[in-house]
């Protein structure tokens, strides 16, 4: 079945059954064109089939190895090397960030004429149209007109040797399985292989380069550290170098043996930082509330702004990111509001603080680290140059704590 074969049997099929202007934009396969929604909108109001492959075909949509030829999908030999080579690579065990960074290094383009990065490396092993299959309607667009994974939704097609292939299903499947294997060394799980160690780490989503404000991974190998991935892929933008993540439970285990000392004496840390605020917690919330309002309506303007892009130029890689950020954000403050609302207070507050460290033992041992603490008390971490630590608490109490190596990390 040719890819116009196929769209045309799911739009006669919608038509047939009354279907709208709606349904016929949620048919959509890997690569379905906006051209293809105004051919079938024309076909769909009394216009024929007659326009030509090529004449709609988005460029964007073509996968990086293949080019079309008479509305088939050949092998492009130069980008096919390239492709060969990355599966070839992925089998024998290197990761996505490495991969990228030996490609950037050679200066090979990458498919959208950027530098490659781990998420294009990962989407193309996965891409089953390089062992020549194709599996059509991926996505689709929603009752909203926005692009979404279709999960069960609506039904997948699953076309085998519908073009030549550039791997063989020995090499992919070697690739994939080895990504999977990785993925569980960091955090992937089997149930959802979507779900990033960020569920699993504390340090996730909060920590930073200072130099840069880049946010920082988390790696592990023969030792765990954090870095941001453009660090290594492309080092002439940031000098900063891995820190252990060891080093930094370290730091902050220091930050509260510091506190729980001060608070034993009269005029601790966080009494003087509370005389300093001079409000009240019910103050507080009424300001974080005017904040959250702000920052929601910020968010929602720039989700307006990416879905009028999306929709322009179809959902891109470099959109994903963006949408995930967005909707992680608008998630985090309904939650932060709805408990200022119910509970009437906020978790991390500055009295809840004093209370945690009023009962901290003071320790030198690292794995006295309390990970449930510090993801409710702490709200961002900065690294500089690895050496100082920037703890900024929630209750807006900010502690400085140098970096102290435990083990040596290479880089």
């Amino acid at each position: 079945m040719t890819t116009f074969d196929f769209f045309k049997n799911q739009l006669e099929e919608a038509v047939s059954k009354g279907c709208g202007t709606t349904k016929v934009c949620t048919i959509n396969h890997e690569f379905m064109s906006r051209a293809w929604v105004k051919c079938a909108a024309d076909w769909f109001f009394g216009g024929a089939w007659d326009y030509e492959m090529k004449d709609v075909v988005d460029l964007h949509e073509i996968p990086y190895g293949y080019k079309y030829d008479d509305g088939t999908l050949v092998i492009n030999p130069g980008e096919a090397d390239v492709v060969r080579e990355i599966f070839l690579m992925a089998a024998n065990g290197k990761g996505c960030f490495t991969i990228a960074r030996e490609l950037n290094t050679r200066k090979i383009p990458s498919p959208t004429g950027k530098m490659w990065d781990k998420n294009t490396i990962m989407t193309m092993i996965a891409n089953v149209v390089y062992v020549g299959d194709t599996l059509y309607q991926k996505t689709f667009m929603d009752e909203k007109y926005r692009q979404v994974r279709n999960n069960g939704e609506l039904d997948k097609y699953y076309d085998e040797g519908h073009h030549e292939p550039i791997v063989s299903k020995e090499i992919f499947e070697a690739a994939q399985a080895m990504v999977k294997q990785r993925g569980k060394e960091v955090g992937y799980s089997d149930a959802s292989p979507k779900t990033r160690s960020s569920q699993h780490y504390c340090f996730s989503r909060v920590l930073k380069c200072k130099a840069c404000g880049s946010p920082m991974h988390r790696q592990s190998r023969e030792y765990t550290a954090w870095i941001w991935h453009k660090h290594w892929i492309e080092p002439d933008k940031c000098q900063m170098k891995p820190v252990g993540d060891a080093d930094l439970k370290a730091a902050f285990v220091n930050c509260l043996n510091k506190l729980a000392w001060s608070q034993r004496r009269p005029d601790g840390i966080l009494d003087v930082y509370e005389r300093l605020l001079g409000q009240s917690e019910a103050e507080k919330n009424a300001r974080r509330l005017q904040e959250i309002d702000e920052l929601l309506k910020e968010n929602r303007s720039e989700s307006r702004q990416l879905n009028a892009v999306i929709m322009r130029d179809g959902f891109l890689p470099e959109h994903r990111e963006k949408k995930m950020f967005l909707e992680n954000q608008a998630k985090t403050l309904i939650s932060e509001k709805n408990k200022i609302l119910i509970n009437g207070e906020p978790t991390g507050t500055l009295q809840q603080l004093k209370q945690f460290a009023k009962g901290w033992v003071i320790t030198d041992d690292v794995d006295a680290f309390p990970g449930e603490m510090f993801s409710e008390f702490v709200e961002v971490v900065e690294v500089d140059s690895g050496k100082m630590a920037y703890f900024k608490f929630k209750c807006g109490l900010l502690l400085i704590q140098s970096i102290e190596k435990m083990y040596p990390i290479p880089g």
